[in-house]
């Protein structure tokens, strides 16, 4: 067996994300699971991008890591943008002739949508790094300050707040006059549109689920315990559930079927009534957090910087799109297909996988990632499977072992394997 950084302590320098790639960042999420610390709250400013793509209209709307919000033609140019405080790692809510989005620099803000004036502000008490949902006149968004917040649209005045235990509250999904969330704490709520719980279901791990998918009286969401997890939106019952050999990000359902990424470096497709699998793609990397379905094809991302177009049905390959960075959330609209990747550009292709512009923020530095907080942790041992050293590790030793950058990042074999062990030791 191999063992790397166990002797070394971790120290809070940021890790350059420039060439980041998987073995890093699974490094970096890990250091972040076993810490219990959001990931998102130390991400750095930068022009990389996390948010998914919204398209109301004649308008696309992107939030950067560069602090503000874009508002673009549909040919990519820009019609204005609306600077914050802090990042803005995920999507704008477009409701009544507003933008509204959330930032690290704990508000929510809501803007014109034509002009990008200011509106209304509403204040909360940490990060709000999640998407902004709407619905009949109120939005509903999570912030770290362990609340789930519900606002009038037109005005930001707060109507109520729902207090979790968990350090993060993720998206909600609204189905049936219910809203569906949960993340950090390990427990996934139904809540009534007035703040009270109907019901809870745990899980051993971390949910994924941004937001959880929606179908046919069934809510749908992966967990960091390998699992999928199919309920009765109704009741919170147990489906049925879906063991995978790794942790498994947010789903995707469609016509009967439920697609998801692993990080097995495969992207799944399952039968959304019973479980069963119908067919498994294999990506180069981590499978990504998000995708869309557009005319019969299964858009997605994987954590190898490419853009995959798969038929939904087959899962057959259509084409793929390589970017200069890891690629988090693919959306589909109008015929297009949009990524923004880490590379701090929107890419913006056709049905056919033709590129048709890219779209760079205004800072074309990838954002630095921060270790977990000073004192969490001292040193991390990694345990790999044995066998012959890949040129992936190979590159990752030479680049950042050789540079002196054991001290702060991790590595492990590029094929995720349930027989690896992770052990942190504690000051």
């Amino acid at each position: 067996m191999e063992r790397y950084g166990e002797r070394d302590p971790l120290v809070q320098t940021s890790i350059d994300t420039s060439q980041f790639g998987e073995l890093q960042l699974i490094g970096t999420v890990m250091q972040f699971k076993e810490s219990q610390t959001s990931f998102w709250r130390r991400i750095g400013p930068g022009g990389s991008i996390t948010a998914k793509t919204v398209v109301d209209g004649d308008t696309i709307f992107i939030g950067t890591c560069d602090k503000n919000l874009y508002a673009l033609t549909l040919d990519g140019k820009e019609k204005w943008r609306f600077p914050t405080n802090g990042l803005v790692l995920e999507s704008a809510a477009v409701t009544g002739g507003l933008a509204i989005i959330g930032s690290t620099d704990g508000n929510v803000y809501a803007v014109d949508r034509a002009t990008g004036v200011e509106r209304w502000r509403f204040r909360t008490n940490d990060m709000v790094v999640e998407t902004v949902v709407s619905h009949a006149g109120r939005v509903f968004i999570g912030s770290e300050d362990r609340n789930l917040y519900c606002l009038d649209a037109r005005t930001g005045g707060k109507v109520w707040a729902f207090k979790t235990a968990e350090p993060a509250v993720a998206t909600a999904a609204v189905y049936k006059n219910r809203l569906y969330f949960g993340y950090y704490g390990n427990v996934f709520y139904c809540l009534s549109l007035d703040g009270a719980v109907r019901w809870k279901f745990p899980t051993k791990n971390i949910i994924a689920a941004w937001p959880p998918a929606m179908q046919g009286g069934k809510v749908y969401f992966g967990s960091w315990d390998q699992t999928l997890y199919c309920l009765d939106a109704e009741t919170g019952m147990l489906v049925w559930k879906h063991q995978a050999r790794a942790p498994v990000m947010s789903p995707t359902v469609w016509e009967g079927r439920v697609f998801f990424g692993c990080w097995d470096n495969n992207i799944y497709c399952l039968d959304a009534e019973t479980g069963e699998r119908i067919w498994t793609f294999k990506t180069q990397g981590l499978g990504g957090s998000h995708g869309t379905v557009m005319d019969g094809v299964f858009y997605t991302s994987s954590f190898d910087n490419n853009v995959y177009a798969l038929d939904a049905v087959t899962g057959k390959e259509r084409w793929r799109f390589k970017t200069n960075g890891f690629v988090i959330q693919v959306v589909a609209a109008g015929g297009r297909v949009y990524a923004g990747s880490w590379d701090c550009h929107l890419y913006c292709l056709d049905a056919s996988g033709k590129l048709q512009w890219t779209f760079q923020s205004a800072l074309g530095t990838p954002s630095a990632i921060s270790p977990p907080e000073a004192g969490i942790v001292r040193t991390a041992q990694i345990t790999l499977q044995t066998g012959d050293t890949s040129p992936q590790e190979e590159k990752y030793a030479q680049q950042f072992l050789g540079a002196g950058g054991a001290d702060s990042v991790y590595t492990f074999k590029s094929e995720y394997t349930t027989k690896s062990q992770y052990t942190m030791k504690k000051r």
